[in-house]
């Protein structure tokens, strides 16, 4: 690993002189798309989901989870990979709530397209049981779906009702169904 480093460091520098990287500050990127997609093309297919995979789960790891660019950064590869890979029960939690992070980041933005993105991968994450073995989680992804469908306006009015409804079955607390009761009312009036 020390020799690629430094073959990696050497090479840096003749990648931006050669106008294939662009710098900005630490961060190196491709200065073209076709670029990166060449790049890419030359890792085979089923290696460079785990390539993903290992950059995603670096960020999350090592990256200020407060840093939207990061976050989303993270969860875009993951989200190349997670369809592909098999992936512990942990594994799958994880980045169940890397992707409801980066959906609330969209959201924040007003990225309703990118949020409802997000918020639906990460759902697709959850497993049979995810009511039981990860109720706030559930909980917080079920409510964003809803509500980036309710307010994006392009949802899907039939998956936005099986979100509420299955908020309102699942929920522990009257609290719990606050937010899935007001926007089912919210709902139910804009039709």
């Amino acid at each position: 690993p020390l020799a690629f480093r430094l073959q990696l460091g050497h090479s840096l520098p003749l990648a931006v002189q050669e106008g294939f990287l662009e710098k900005a500050g630490p961060v190196y990127a491709f200065s073209h798309d076709s670029l990166q997609a060449a790049v890419c093309d030359l890792i085979p297919v089923f290696e460079r989901k785990f390539f993903h995979k290992k950059i995603g789960t670096s960020l999350m790891m090592r990256w200020n989870t407060l840093d939207p660019n990061h976050i989303i950064l993270a969860a875009d590869q993951m989200n190349l990979c997670k369809d592909e890979l098999e992936l512990s029960s942990e594994e799958r939690v994880s980045i169940a709530g890397l992707q409801l992070l980066a959906g609330k980041h969209s959201m924040k933005s007003s990225c309703f397209e990118s949020a409802r993105s997000y918020i639906e991968s990460g759902v697709s994450l959850l497993q049979e049981n995810h009511w039981e073995s990860n109720y706030s989680l559930s909980l917080e992804l079920y409510e964003m779906s809803a509500l980036v469908s309710f307010i994006d306006g392009n949802g899907n009015a039939d998956a936005t009702m099986k979100r509420l409804q299955s908020i309102l079955q699942h929920a522990k607390t009257f609290e719990d169904t606050l937010n899935a009761s007001v926007l089912l009312s919210k709902f139910m009036g804009s039709r």
